[in-house]
């Protein structure tokens, strides 16, 4: 999913609120095996998250910021 804005992106969040709950207990709470088993690449997304496996690039400037893997996690090929 290239954005969070398109069709498919909406639709899997849709249904994580509606299957899993609020988003902090999804991002925080849920055990990660509980989620990959749910949607392996969210999982694994989570997954790196929580182990700060995250680069954020923060926006300015009149441009958003963005996040990527770090390069250890990306060889693991999350989405």
């Amino acid at each position: 999913m290239s954005s969070p804005n398109t069709k498919r992106c909406q639709e899997v969040y849709a249904r994580c609120i509606a299957d899993l709950g609020d988003e902090i207990s999804i991002l925080t709470e849920i055990p990660t095996e509980d989620l990959i088993a749910y949607h392996p690449e969210i999982g694994k997304a989570i997954s790196a998250f929580r182990e700060g496996h995250i680069v954020l690039h923060p926006g300015g400037g009149g441009k958003y910021g963005w996040f990527e893997f770090s390069p250890s996690t990306a060889r693991t090929r999350l989405p």
